[in-house]
């Protein structure tokens, strides 16, 4: 579901710093419970004040008021809040690297898809006492340095939608009327169809939740500092704090895990089931008693995610593995409907002043497609772009953008969908028409995202299909050996390493 909420930033939030001069969270407050917004409805969250506490923003039975957000700094220190989809600044920095990182943490949403509304496809931003132009221009600036180069041109400042025009852009001449299929991860089904392969009905429905537990809870319970809250007034006096969200989660204590685990086990009682265990599992340790949970609740959950995720990726990846090795599961380049194919025109969203993509005045002329526009590409995925277009052994390539990005996709044992970057078709002499050509098919990372889960995830998955493409997969799930060519090749290209990008491919030693 969608709750939209709007983060304002303040100039101040201290306590202390309330001088009539600057625009304070107390004063946003005020203002906004004077035109009627509900004060349960208005949370502030800095450094030293944290009204949220551990309110569950995203509760899927809808019990957060939360509407408004008052901060300071809490974006630009590296918190992603959920549903942000208005900011609004009402200080008056000039600091582009600030402005960018705010900007830049509303558009990277947690959980976000894309809804075919456009007015929920869209972020908006409020700047006071500010030049809107260059607003704009420092936004557009930063994403391109934060390597998100492929969403400047959606930046708008006011009225600033009506230059923007959609263009149907063709392939080129000698690509066109060329059927190009690209292959997708199908699901065949015991009557013989074909179609895509679905995360929740294909893998997820696989496991067996009844053999899913907590791994170990009496460590996790041991490992753990346990913790508690208490307030001092004026007189120096500590005093406990009577929390009523505390009675609330006692009486429930079941259902707010199982709440809080949701996400990864589709089936309540198979998730309640396994909390169950694993609080009875650490009970009948001797290691504490359950008010000891409960204070610790949030630890715990936290705890509980990450364990069961590890093991229901380890099934997740295992189950994949085996349907792709007894045919189930098929990713090949046969020309049929249920693969993908490139269309001969794309729409794109065009703005007065775009420019296509060159090197010392010279437009590439080996993209498939007639236009390429610079604003597609950060500096690392010119650099890519140019190394492809100087090697003759590539007949095209296709840069695979954000705004394309409703087409082509990769799936594997987890939910989310991989879009690769790039798409490339290579042969020896770079004829088009050569019998022995190489599909390519490119992701780029940065080197300080090399070793992330998402990465070691991706490179996993792509070196799995990449042996199935090529007819590598023994039946005993064991990757063989076989002479000539691949008929495709996957690749993570790694910043500042592109030019080893075609190493092992058709391309490496162009004719």
């Amino acid at each position: 579901y969608i709750r939209p909420i709007a983060v304002v930033r303040a100039e101040n939030t201290g306590r202390n710093q309330r001088d009539g001069t600057t625009v304070h969270v107390e004063d946003v407050r005020d203002e906004l419970i004077s035109q009627g917004v509900d004060r349960s409805a208005i949370r502030v969250k800095s450094t030293a004040i944290d009204e949220l506490g551990r309110e569950d923003l995203m509760d899927p039975h809808h019990r957060s008021p939360v509407q408004w957000i008052l901060t300071k700094d809490a974006l630009k220190e590296g918190w992603d809040c959920p549903f942000a989809y208005v900011l609004v600044l009402l200080d008056n920095t000039q600091a582009k690297t600030a402005v960018t990182q705010m900007v830049g943490r509303v558009m990277r949403m947690p959980h976000v898809e894309l809804t075919g509304v456009q007015e929920l496809d869209q972020s908006y931003v409020f700047c006071h006492n500010r030049d809107v132009r260059h607003a704009v221009e420092h936004v557009k600036e930063g994403l391109q340095n934060e390597g998100m180069g492929d969403l400047d041109h959606y930046v708008n400042g006011g009225t600033a939608d009506s230059e923007v025009r959609t263009k149907t852009i063709r392939r080129r001449e000698k690509f066109r009327g060329l059927p190009i299929y690209l292959p997708k991860v199908l699901y065949k089904a015991q009557d013989g169809s074909v179609r895509d392969l679905d995360y929740d009905r294909d893998i997820m429905s696989e496991i067996d939740w009844d053999r899913l537990s907590i791994e170990d809870p009496q460590a996790i319970f041991a490992s753990e500092p346990s913790g508690g809250s208490a307030a001092v007034n004026a007189l120096g006096e500590e005093y406990a704090v009577q929390d009523h969200y505390e009675s609330i989660i006692a009486d429930n204590w079941l259902g707010y895990f199982t709440r809080h685990l949701s996400s990864l086990i589709p089936n309540p009682w198979a998730c309640s089931a396994i909390v169950k265990d694993a609080i009875e599992r650490i009970e009948g340790g001797g290691l504490g008693a359950q008010a000891e949970i409960l204070k610790r609740r949030s630890s715990y959950a936290e705890e509980f995610r990450r364990n069961l995720f590890e093991q229901i990726d380890r099934r997740a990846k295992a189950k994949f593995r085996e349907l792709l090795d007894e045919g189930t599961i098929s990713f090949n380049l046969e020309a049929s409907a249920a693969n993908y194919e490139i269309r001969e025109e794309l729409e794109y969203a065009v703005r007065e002043g775009d420019e296509s993509l060159s090197r010392r005045g010279n437009v590439v002329q080996s993209s498939l497609f007639q236009m390429v526009l610079k604003r597609d590409f950060n500096e690392f995925e010119k650099d890519f772009a140019f190394y492809m277009e100087g090697n003759r052994a590539i007949s095209w390539w296709h840069r695979v953008a954000v705004s394309q990005r409703t087409g082509y996709f990769l799936r594997g044992w987890r939910r989310d969908k991989v879009f690769p970057d790039f798409i490339a078709l290579a042969s020896k002499s770079g004829d088009l028409h050569e019998y022995n050509q190489q599909l390519l098919i490119f992701e780029t990372k940065g080197a300080h995202l090399m070793d992330s889960d998402d990465s070691r995830y991706k490179r996993c998955l792509m070196s799995l299909l990449e042996a199935a493409l090529n007819g590598d997969l023994a039946p005993s799930g064991l990757m063989t050996i076989r002479e000539g060519k691949p008929k495709g090749a996957f690749r993570m290209v790694i910043e500042g390493q592109h030019d080893k990008a075609l190493e092992g491919t058709l391309a490496a030693d162009p004719t």
